[in-house]
Formats: C-alpha cells, structure tokens, sequence
C-alpha cells in the first residue's frame, strides 16, 4: 500500500461570447476519480476570456466565478477591485479556489461540475467578452492497492 498523487484536469466547451454583466453558465462536464479512496488537496478553476471593447478599453469592476458539484449550492467567489486600462484591449485570466467545496461536496467515484462567470465591465464602447475558456484542475491523494 502506498500513497500517491494524481493532478487532473478537465476542460469546459468555451464559450464564443458572455453578455456584460450576465451570469452566464458554461457547459455541465462530468468529472471522474476513478480511484475507490481519495482526498482533495487542491482543486480549482481558470477562467479567461478577452475583451471586444473596440475603441477606448474598459474597465472591469466586478469578477464572479461559481462552482458546484452535483446537487450541492454554489460556492461563489466574487472579486469587487476595479482592474483599469490605458486604452487597450486585454485578455483576462481569473483563478478561483474550490478545494473547500471539493472536500465537502465529493463522493463517488464521478460527479457533474457546473461553472458560471458574470463579469461586469463598468467602461468602454462596446462591453462583453468573447473566446470564454474555463480549465478545472485538480489534485487529490489516492491509496495504489
């Protein structure tokens, strides 16, 4: 018997575009730990996406990314600093923590996930985002035998 580490990861379909400031579902995936026993050690997602602001650039103000397994809630993470540009257009990459909800929620040996995004940009000629992408990692510690 021996303990080892395995770290996965699972992408999401992406996304063409999200409204500004529209909770937007991503496609439902299915996650599979084959291994009998297991514990989460680290479990989180990457989200990014760009802009379409096509003139001036936008400011975003408020950055949310939620994640739930199964029937479980939610778990959401909100982010309320205002990120600001000099004018471009910027490709965006948010990283959320959901070890807490891996721990709590996981059983068996697969699950569905469902992730959702709202980004809210509070400047700019023209809003929303485009090319949505959202990776979900996990690591976890399993018995070999």
């Amino acid at each position: 018997m021996a303990l080892r580490l395995k770290a996965v990861q699972y992408a999401f379909p992406v996304l063409t575009s999200v409204t500004n400031n529209t909770l937007t579902n991503f496609t439902q995936i299915t996650v599979y730990l084959p291994e009998a026993t297991k514990t989460i050690r680290k479990a989180w997602v990457e989200v990014t996406c760009d802009d379409i602001i096509t003139v001036t650039g936008g400011s975003i103000t408020t950055k949310t990314i939620n994640l739930r397994l199964g029937a479980a809630s939610y778990t959401s993470t909100i982010n309320g600093n205002t990120t600001s540009n000099t004018g471009e257009n910027i490709s965006w990459a948010f990283t959320r923590d959901f070890t807490s909800h891996f721990t709590s929620n996981w059983s068996g040996a697969s699950m569905t996930c469902d992730v959702q995004m709202q980004i809210n940009q509070s400047t700019g000629t023209t809003t929303g985002m485009v090319n949505a992408c959202c990776i979900l990692y996990i690591t976890y510690e399993y018995n070999d035998t």
